[in-house]
């Protein structure tokens, strides 16, 4: 069951075996059914087509500008389409305003049960999830995939499309949770990227949006505080362009001059009468190779006393 959010009297049911519905809520109090949906034809075995619906989403109707302020008010907004999803793959679009009750786009979406289904604010495509964790986007008006959300470890229990204004611009974003315990943020269009993934403990099965909420300004340290005074008194302090010339002028007159007398300092003493110092490198430590043995060096004789000579001749 789903609530139309542009006028809460206004209420779609569906499930098992049950068509869409969508029921008014009168003034005393009783709900009357305005619309029913009819099944699809039997298919070419001609058997009757099952019907198992997994999530249905309203439209978003759009109020004409030239209505007036004071008149829009009193103007009951009546829902247009019904999209849903159902266990047997479908992807289907009702048109209520046109008075037919057969779906005017029914469509397989992948290879296993659809699961939810979420719409863009502007109405003009569609997001819908199956039991395996894919994310595909169909196109409302034809049901042609336009392109698959990429990285899911299970299946997406809820999904939300949602427009987040930064500054000046505006960026479509697709919000999902599922058994993975992790909240994606996703780019709707374009190369649908990951954008930030949160693991939020516990198995999440449902997804809520406030877009009331404004965030806080964060506190700031000392040292942010520093940087924030310091970039307002560079902001107030006048350049002058010309004394700014001025100035690095010099600079490259005073390293000129520097390197100058670096290099009279070296003639100067590539100059000097002065005997050059000879070093010389001692020769480097023999290494013994492998397999062979270092040449033998004998050891010097000890002169022997007399008292070993006369020992000797006797």
């Amino acid at each position: 069951m789903k609530v139309f959010p542009q006028n809460p009297r206004y209420v779609a049911t569906a499930g098992i075996e049950r068509e869409v519905n969508l029921w008014k809520a009168t003034d005393d109090g009783k709900l009357e059914n305005v619309w029913k949906a009819k099944n699809v034809p039997n298919n070419y075995l001609d058997l009757r087509v099952p019907v198992h619906v997994t999530d249905l989403q309203f439209a978003p109707v759009s109020i004409e500008s030239s209505v007036e302020s004071n008149a829009a008010a009193s103007v009951e907004v009546k829902p247009a389409k019904i999209v849903v999803s159902t266990l047997y793959k479908h992807f289907r679009v009702y048109d209520i305003t046109g008075g037919k009750r057969q779906p005017v786009v029914s469509v397989e979406v992948g290879e296993m049960p659809l699961k939810r289904v979420s719409l863009s604010p502007d109405g003009s495509h569609a997001v819908v999830t199956d039991t395996t964790g894919s994310a595909i986007q169909v196109s409302v008006d034809t049901g042609a995939r336009v392109g698959a959300y990429r990285g899911f470890a299970g299946a997406v229990t809820d999904l939300t499309c949602v427009d987040a204004v930064n500054l000046d611009e505006s960026t479509g974003l697709l919000l999902t949770v599922g058994i993975d315990r992790f909240l994606r943020i996703f780019e709707r269009d374009g190369k649908r990227r990951l954008l930030h993934k949160i693991y939020l403990k516990h198995r999440l099965h449902s997804l809520t949006i406030d877009e009331s909420y404004v965030p806080e300004a964060a506190p700031m340290d000392e040292k942010s505080k520093k940087k924030a005074r310091f970039a307002r008194y560079q902001k107030d302090i006048p350049v002058d362009e010309e004394e700014d010339d001025q100035f690095w002028a010099r600079m490259q007159a005073a390293t000129a001059s520097d390197d100058e007398e670096a290099e009279n300092e070296a003639g100067d003493d590539d100059n000097d009468g002065g005997e050059d110092e000879i070093i010389v490198e001692a020769p480097p430590p023999l290494q013994k190779a492998k397999g062979k043995s270092l040449p033998s060096i004998g050891k010097a004789k000890k002169a022997a006393s007399p008292a070993e000579k006369k020992r000797k001749r006797a």
